[in-house]
């Protein structure tokens, strides 16, 4: 890494294996914020034609606290490493975790945008923009109900009342989904009471 970012992303992919992997990882953590940077730039760059950089850039990314990285790598991102990379973001910031779960859930990744909803979306439940987002995709033949599940466990009065009007309109994807949310909700409530 101190000679130059580029080096860094061709040994990744030249070395597959987990504990080398791992061993650069590590190092990034003893680098300059500028390699960091560098390397998050050199890294997202190439994501979209090597999806095995996802950890990698991921990684670099959240170091460098580059959203515009981060984005990237949810839209292109892939595997197991994309978990990781949004169980490490951190929840206190909720304008940037919202961000960051419009951008998963608007990407073409499904599997990043399904990612989103049962890990971002738990710190931002209620909140009126999240819960938008989540009530547009219960059309969604991928992420419907994903979405449903989530917004099931919505506080917002709001929510409910958006899910209630869905629910009662002709027999469409979106209408069962709210359905199924309100149904969940049901449950939810009556074993609270209990």
């Amino acid at each position: 890494l101190r000679a130059r970012s580029a080096s860094l992303v061709d040994a990744w992919l030249i070395e597959a294996h987990p504990a080398v992997r791992a061993g650069y990882l590590e190092a990034l953590e003893q680098s300059t914020p500028e390699q960091i940077a560098d390397l998050s730039r050199a890294s997202s760059l190439r994501l979209a034609e090597q999806p095995e950089l996802t950890a990698l850039a991921g990684r670099a990314a959240l170091l460098a606290d580059d959203e515009d990285a981060l984005s990237v790598v949810l839209e292109q991102g892939d595997g197991p490493a994309l978990q990781h990379l949004m169980q490490a973001l951190p929840a206190d910031d909720v304008a940037r975790t919202q961000r960051l779960f419009e951008t998963a859930l608007g990407s073409a990744n499904r599997e990043s945008a399904a990612l989103a909803i049962a890990l971002l979306y738990p710190s931002l439940a209620g909140t009126p923009d999240a819960d938008a987002a989540l009530l547009a995709q219960l059309g969604d033949a991928a992420l419907g109900a994903p979405a449903a599940l989530a917004l099931a466990t919505s506080p917002a009065p709001d929510t409910r009342l958006a899910l209630e009007a869905l629910a009662t309109t002709a027999d469409r994807p979106e209408s069962r989904r709210a359905r199924l949310a309100l149904d969940l909700r049901g449950e939810h409530e009556t074993e609270e009471l209990r």
